[in-house]
């Protein structure tokens, strides 16, 4: 039987309380009452008294982060102070309970960055392909314990052949290009797969594996003696080396440049390494190869470990090529992930044209059993969903999220569950495809959504793949929605009929604008149309209480005439900061 993390005793509601679809009350394990700490470890590269040999004091800080990782105990806070990091931290142990957790944390008004770059060395020569045309051999002594980007592909065979859905892009190049990224004064660069590419394409790369080269046609022509280049040579930059590490708290630091592979196995610029119980807040997460941060199992074939129940919340996570957040679940409808993930704005993920791995998405989580995800703000996805719930779900809720421009299938997909789920009051607008799109399931209830300017509102789409029978398919329940300016309102294609009551899709105007970020909106028919009253969802996406009367739509009022809604408030402020 798996070994799975248990909720533990110090649990509490959140406030308000927010009801799962099973009825009961979700509850989080962290404590609510500022963090105490046992002995404060500091970090500080900028002190010239600075050594990985010191004792940790503010007097004789470490210089490394990962120095201080492998000396902190349960209880105590390592305190990093202002500078540039590069270095993957990977602490050896975790912490003994939500009292109990190893903190690692920005010092108070300190700018923190942790790179999984290497500035490049100052060795580039002119190439034989043109006068903007550099090269730079690449050295093995860059790389930690041999893991060389430059020559390892977003996707090997042996990836491929545990993704059978992949297989179809086996023989796309872009699959097999290199996971190294460069970069030139901070901007990412673009890699190419050949060098015709290369002298057409300014602010480009290409990696010549066989020789062991790094070509760039720089921006503007330059060359690299006026410009920093960076080098992308490690795959994660804050994981653990050690599985199943608990109670980690990693805050306000800037995590970027991690040259991971494509899913699967998911590999996060922050990584879990499929531990349990951490707290991720108050970090930017930004240009990295793949995948954000990770906290699932992040692989398909293990079941038997202790991991889930982290809280992900109040992060900046951007510019990721494959996904923001990745999470892959127990796999048991019984057995529960426990995780929150709230109040996250993700910007631009899928950067990478892989849609066709299905793996992308600015959240991406499997198998949530007993999850809240709420109150993200995700824009702009390049590829894939803006968020997507995948395979198996039980009881979990993904509601007031705001979803915008997404340019991949849909803004929010929920596929393959049979135990009641819950997608409601969330805000999406602007999807290429459809705003919300259901496959491969039945049962699910999507409800007081307000849906505005994609090809389609709602799709139950019924049997997609062949992991079920087209007879399994469909009794959902659509209920309440606001949906607008879309070419089709409600498309259900589902063997089984779904009750569909209470929809708007005729007599409401409304505007959407992004700077700033507001929803104008009316109701000039005053209509009421038909409710049902949905006991789970007690308040509206402002948190105020549901009244009996409340109408469609997830603000909890009809207004006649115009009424503006500033969507920043959605994604709250921390109360910390």
């Amino acid at each position: 039987m798996p070994k799975l993390a248990k909720r533990q005793p110090s649990c509490r509601s959140l406030q308000p309380p927010v009801i799962l679809p099973d009825g009961k009350k979700f509850e989080t394990w962290d404590i609510d009452q500022p963090h105490q700490y046992e002995r404060t470890l500091h970090v500080d590269n900028g002190n010239v008294d600075a050594s990985d040999d010191n004792p940790g004091t503010s007097h004789l800080p470490f210089r490394s982060i990962n120095a201080a990782a492998q000396a902190a105990l349960p209880g105590d806070v390592v305190l990093i102070h202002s500078g540039i990091y590069r270095e993957r931290v990977a602490p050896i142990r975790g912490g003994d309970g939500p009292d109990q957790l190893i903190h690692f944390e920005a010092a108070p008004g300190a700018d923190v960055t942790v790179k999984g770059s290497i500035i490049a060395p100052p060795r580039w020569k002119l190439s034989q392909f043109g006068a903007n045309i550099w090269k730079l051999g690449v050295d093995h002594s860059w790389f930690d314990e041999g893991y060389n980007p430059f020559d390892l592909e977003n996707v090997t065979a042996a990836q491929f052949n545990s993704m059978d859905w992949a297989l179809p892009e086996r023989e796309n190049p872009l699959f097999s290009l290199p996971r190294a990224l460069v970069f030139q004064d901070g901007m990412r660069m673009s890699q190419v797969v050949d060098t015709e590419r290369l002298c057409s394409l300014e602010g480009s790369y290409w990696i010549d594996r066989i020789q062991g080269e790094i070509y760039v046609h720089p921006f503007g022509d330059g060359v690299p003696s006026t410009a920093m280049f960076e080098l992308a040579v490690r795959e994660t930059v804050f994981a653990p080396r050690v599985e199943n590490l608990g109670y980690i708290r990693v805050c306000g630091l800037t995590i970027e440049h991690a040259a991971g592979p494509w899913p699967f196995p998911q590999v996060g610029a922050i990584s879990t390494t499929r531990g349990h119980h951490w707290i991720i807040e108050r970090n930017t997460v930004q240009q990295v190869n793949a995948v954000g941060i990770d906290i699932g199992r992040q692989r398909l074939e293990d079941y038997a470990m202790e991991y889930g129940f982290h809280i992900v919340r109040h992060n900046r996570i951007t510019d990721c090529g494959i996904c923001g957040i990745n999470g892959f679940g127990p796999g048991d409808g019984d057995v529960e992930f426990g995780l929150l993930v709230e109040n996250n704005i993700i910007e631009r993920i899928g950067f990478h044209a892989a849609e066709n791995l299905h793996e992308c998405g600015g959240i991406k989580l499997h198998c949530c059993n007993r999850c809240l995800i709420r109150r993200n703000l995700v824009t702009d996805t390049i590829q894939g969903p803006g968020i997507w719930i995948d395979a198996y779900n039980a009881y979990t809720r993904c509601c007031e999220n705001v979803i915008l421009n997404s340019n991949g299938r849909c803004g929010l997909f929920f596929e393959i569950s049979f135990k009641p789920n819950l997608v409601d009051s969330n805000v999406i607008w602007s999807a290429a495809e459809c705003g919300i799109l259901e496959a491969d399931g039945r049962g699910q209830t999507f409800a007081h959504n307000f849906i505005g300017e994609c090809r389609e509102g709602i799709e139950l789409r019924g049997r997609q793949t062949d992991r079920i029978a087209a007879e399994d398919c469909g009794e959902h329940s659509v209920l309440n929605n606001i949906i607008i300016r879309c070419g089709i309102p409600i498309l259900q294609k589902s063997f089984r009929p779904s009750e569909l009551a209470g929809n708007f899709i005729d007599g409401v105007e409304a505007m959407l604008l992004r700077d700033p970020l507001t929803l104008t909106w009316s109701n000039p028919s005053n209509q009421h149309g038909v409710r049902e009253i949905i006991p789970t969802i007690t308040h509206d996406i402002f948190q105020r209480p549901r009244t009996a009367n409340a109408g469609p739509g997830p603000f909890g009022e009809l207004p006649v005439t115009n009424r503006t809604y500033d969507l920043t408030m959605i994604v709250s402020p921390d109360p910390k900061e």
